[in-house]
């Protein structure tokens, strides 16, 4: 492990907390939820460069990090397998505080200013200090919470594999509506205006409004959707174990169309200017043309590729069953480089201060930085 707890740690990060939010491109600095942001688009807001990509802290766990880490004010939020929660310093690598739950952490986390937000194996989703790690409120579910949340106008969202959706206060965990699907729900969900749009293992897209939960808009596809969907431009774009790629209207959930892989798509596309990447369990990777759904390139990996790509400036970043981090031309698909590690990937790579933050199957959370 990089570094233990301690208070001048904390005291430090609480410095740096403080310093970064006086600066204009503080924002810029953050990857703070799965995705990146409210719409799940996995897309940096600046480039990074990583020609010559070297590990500058590895942070180790006694158990696999399947879920996606996250950025925040200068701390990098990760859960584990081993049932354990963690605060790490992202210039250094050390602990700043763990938070224990029964069971493994399940869900990659949302950071706001006071608190994280993540759901566990313990059928809960949690909210504790930012700072400090201390329980703020518990919210139990009778099923695993893997769905990442997300935050809009006070409200909490998330689903859980008890087949149903839930809306609650941020500040109080308190339940404020929750809807009913025909199956488990697993991934994230999705904010576009007034509406929180989702996925369930039932095979269809749901669409509800945020306030309520009515719902506004569905639509069925061949399969689950284990997918998080990803909002640009007023196109949802999702996948689906029917081995579909689906770009929807926003606002009604019209096809505008579909395009095809060889397995499931699983993992959460992301979303550049004219592209949407998307990987597929076929082993390979999906550069599909936003406005006509036609496949432009796509590039063989090694193995299965549970890892949801993410994106910063030209470079496309994602990992593989097979051990691999990947960086590809975003254009053309080539590989820019790969860099091999111990264990397997099913985490989604952070991407923030001129770093990738990403969890292995092995226990350790590696940032990746360039050379110089």
């Amino acid at each position: 492990m990089a570094g233990r707890f301690n208070s001048h740690n904390l005291c430090c990060a609480i410095l740096a907390i403080a310093m970064i939010s006086g600066c204009s491109s503080y924002e810029q600095q953050n990857w703070p939820q799965f995705g990146g942001d409210a719409q799940n688009t996995s897309n940096s807001a600046r480039g990074i460069n990583l020609a010559d990509p070297v590990s500058s802290w590895r942070f180790e766990t006694d158990g696999p990090i399947r879920t996606g880490p996250v950025v925040y004010g200068g701390i990098v939020y990760a859960g584990s397998g081993d049932n354990g929660f963690y605060a790490i310093n992202e210039k250094t690598g050390d602990l700043i505080w763990r938070y224990r739950l029964s069971r493994p952490v399940t869900s990659a986390a949302l950071v706001t200013d006071r608190a994280v937000y993540f759901g566990g194996g313990d059928n809960a989703m949690h909210a504790v200090n930012r700072e400090n790690g201390r329980n703020i409120w518990k919210f139990q579910t009778s099923g695993t919470v893997s769905s990442d949340p997300k935050l809009s106008e006070g409200l909490l969202f998330f689903g859980s594999w008890n087949y149903t959706f839930y809306a609650v206060n941020a500040d109080t965990g308190e339940e404020i509506w929750n809807f009913r699907t025909g199956r488990a729900i697993s991934a994230a969900p999705a904010i576009y205006e007034n509406l929180v749009i989702f996925g369930s293992w039932d095979g269809t897209v749901y669409a509800l409004n945020k306030q309520d939960g009515a719902m506004v808009w569905t639509y069925e596809t061949g399969d689950g959707v284990a997918s998080s969907p990803a909002v640009s431009d007023g196109i949802v774009y999702v996948g689906s174990r029917d081995h579909h790629l689906y770009a929807l209207d926003a606002g009604t959930g019209e096809r505008k169309w579909r395009a095809g892989g060889g397995a499931w798509f699983d993992a959460s596309p992301a979303i550049s200017q004219n592209l949407v990447i998307a990987a597929n369990y076929d082993h390979h990777i999906y550069a599909i043309d936003r406005n006509t759904g036609e496949v432009v390139w796509k590039f063989a990996g090694e193995g299965p590729i549970l890892s949801s790509p993410s994106i910063a400036g030209n470079q496309i970043f994602f990992g593989s069953w097979r051990r691999v981090i990947h960086a590809l031309n975003l254009e053309n698909g080539e590989e820019i480089w790969r860099q091999r590690i111990r264990g397997d990937i099913q985490s989604s790579p952070a991407i923030a201060n001129g770093r990738i933050y990403i969890g292995s199957n092995d226990g350790i959370l590696h940032a990746i930085s360039n050379s110089d």
